[in-house]
C-alpha cells in the first residue's frame, strides 16, 4: 500500500523548487557569511579605531538630475539593500519549505491527517510557524521559521544603530 520505491519516470518528472535547490542554499549560505565576515571585520578595524570616515562620509552630487536633494550617501543604502535581498530571500525559502512540510512528513511514513495532508504552516506568524514546527518537530521548518522572525526583526532594526551591536554586544 506504501510504496518507498521511485520509477525514473517519477523522479525525473520531479520538479524541485529553485529555492531549495542545493545550489541556490549554498550561494545563500555563501552570502550570508559573507555579511557576517565584513561585519566582524568592521568591527574589529572600529576597535582598533582604525576606520578612514572618508569611505562612511563620502556624498555623491546628484545636483544634475533635478532630484529634490543635491547629494546623497551611496554607502548609507547598502545595508537596507542588503536587508532588502536577505528578507526577500529567506521569505521565499519559509513560504517554499511552509508549503512542502506536510507533504515531506507524509512521504517518510504513514502519518495521521493532523500532521499530514491536514496541517498547515500557511496562516502562521512567523513565530506562531516556529512553535508549530517545533510541536511536530519538524526542524528544519522550526530553523526556517526561526530565521524568517530574526530577518524581519533586522528589516525593522533602526539603522542608526549598527547590525554589529546586535551580533557582538556582550
Amino acid at each position: 500500500m506504501y510504496s518507498t520505491a521511485s520509477t525514473n519516470s517519477e523522479s525525473s518528472s520531479f520538479r524541485q523548487p529553485l529555492v531549495i535547490r542545493l545550489r541556490t542554499l549554498l550561494s545563500l549560505s555563501c552570502f550570508l557569511i559573507l555579511i557576517l565576515v565584513a561585519v566582524l571585520v568592521l568591527n574589529a578595524f572600529s576597535a582598533r579605531s582604525r576606520l578612514s570616515q572618508l569611505a562612511f562620509i563620502y556624498q555623491a552630487d546628484v545636483s544634475r538630475l533635478g532630484l529634490s536633494f543635491s547629494t546623497f550617501a551611496p554607502i548609507s543604502i547598502a545595508p537596507t539593500v542588503v536587508s532588502i535581498v536577505i528578507g526577500l530571500w529567506w521569505d521565499q525559502l519559509d513560504s517554499t519549505f511552509r508549503t512542502l512540510q506536510p507533504y515531506i512528513a507524509m512521504s517518510r511514513e504513514p502519518t495521521p491527517i493532523s500532521s499530514g495532508a491536514g496541517l498547515t504552516y500557511r496562516s502562521k506568524t512567523w513565530a506562531g510557524a516556529a512553535i508549530k514546527a517545533a510541536r511536530n518537530k519538524h526542524w528544519m521548518l522550526f530553523l526556517v521559521a526561526v530565521g524568517s522572525v530574526f530577518c524581519q526583526i533586522r528589516m525593522v532594526h533602526p539603522p542608526q544603530l549598527p547590525v554589529s551591536l546586535l551580533i557582538l554586544a556582550p
